[in-house]
């Protein structure tokens, strides 16, 4: 038996590595994240709705849940959008715009998904990158898992150069061994046995929303959607300055809210430097093929601004996306401070509300060198 015994515990491990693929078992005695919208990979999806011919220019961005709004224009809504100046109409009627994003994105996967098309063959006229801090925070909810679960072996493979090596590595590792990805975790076993899942409810309605099932619901969202005048009732949001006189609601809109985004998003803020060469090696390939591109940065509300305080944020993120912008020499278009929309509603105090969208894409879309 001695004589096996090496064997006997590689089978062993071998056995555990493959069962915590199951996702019931991996949600019982591992620490991977409920409603992770990167688990597994992130594959090479056909693009269908950039096959549509309607003789306009494109723009692709790339971006967070704060960019769930590019899919929204539609031309009756245009005309009658009471942010917009005649210019900015006129400009929006200029362009299919598309929508590549998902909840927690970062730039690695920006970069992934911009190359799996560009792979294709397909070229927008315009791109357009979203940079939001908590997408450059090491410590951020999702930056791990999106690195070793939402880029593709074969794509980091094919794409070596431009991918560093340490993160290579871990794709690598993290495909031929499961439990690389989901280490076992002695409190999460804890917590079911005992029955205490204290998981946020807020993570735990994301339920099966990957990356794929996101960027395929805005797809199917951009084919599908009507020519209209959006209405009130499209949109569930409040202006900025509102005074809740609840105080119930306003502690769960504002305080509650602050407290799980500085948890999951902000907390012990590290500026990942892997996150600025997947953006520079992006923003280096765009200009390759000659492609126009503006780098933007979302508006956020005041409440939400006390975190970016706290970890100081214009210091250790704005400055380096400033530094980064200047070195290339792209636009950015700074819609948080230095040029704020007139629209100021929000849905939550980290996006802003769908209404304002017409906006910011015109506002984005003007910054293009190539239209002035």
């Amino acid at each position: 038996m001695r004589k096996y015994k090496i064997q006997f515990l590689f089978l062993l491990f071998f056995a555990f590595d493959k069962i915590v693929m199951i996702p019931d078992v991996r949600h019982s005695i591992t620490s991977v994240l409920p409603g992770n919208p990167y688990v597994e990979t992130l594959s090479d999806m056909e693009p269908k709705h950039l096959e549509s011919k309607s003789g306009k220019k494109t723009l692709w961005n790339f971006g967070t849940s704060r960019s769930f709004g590019f899919s929204m224009p539609v031309e009756k809504n245009i005309a009658v959008d009471p942010f917009l100046n005649s210019e900015q109409r006129e400009l929006l009627g200029k362009y299919d715009v598309h929508a590549f994003a998902a909840v927690g994105s970062n730039p690695s996967i920006y970069f992934t998904r911009f190359s799996q098309l560009l792979d294709r063959g397909y070229v927008p006229d315009l791109l357009t990158i979203e940079l939001s801090s908590f997408s450059f925070n090491r410590n951020s909810r999702y930056t791990q898992s999106a690195i070793v679960e939402g880029i593709p072996l074969l794509f980091a493979l094919k794409h070596l150069n431009e991918i560093p090596g340490k993160i290579t590595y871990e794709i690598a590792v993290s495909r031929l061994f499961a439990s690389y990805r989901y280490k076992l975790s002695l409190s999460t076993m804890k917590k079911k046995l005992s029955g205490k899942d204290q998981e946020n409810p807020l993570f735990k309605q994301f339920g099966g929303l990957t990356t794929e099932v996101i960027m395929n619901t805005i797809e199917d969202a951009s084919k599908e959607k009507v020519n209209r005048v959006y209405t009130e009732k499209d949109f569930n949001d409040f202006p900025e300055d509102f005074q809740f006189t609840n105080e119930a609601e306003r502690y769960v809109k504002y305080d509650l809210a602050a407290k799980v985004l500085d948890k999951e998003f902000y907390t012990s803020y590290s500026f990942n430097e892997d996150m600025i060469v997947f953006l520079r090696n992006m923003i280096v390939k765009a200009k390759s093929k000659n492609i126009p591109i503006v780098l933007w940065i979302p508006r956020a509300h005041p409440e939400l601004h006390k975190i970016y305080q706290k970890y100081d944020l214009d210091r250790v993120f704005n400055d380096r996306i400033y530094d980064i912008a200047t070195e290339y020499n792209v636009p950015l278009v700074d819609l948080d401070k230095k040029n704020p929309t007139k629209c100021k509603y929000f849905q939550d105090i980290s996006h802003v509300s769908l209404r304002c969208f017409d906006e910011i894409i015109a506002r984005v879309a003007a910054a293009n060198p190539s239209t002035k």
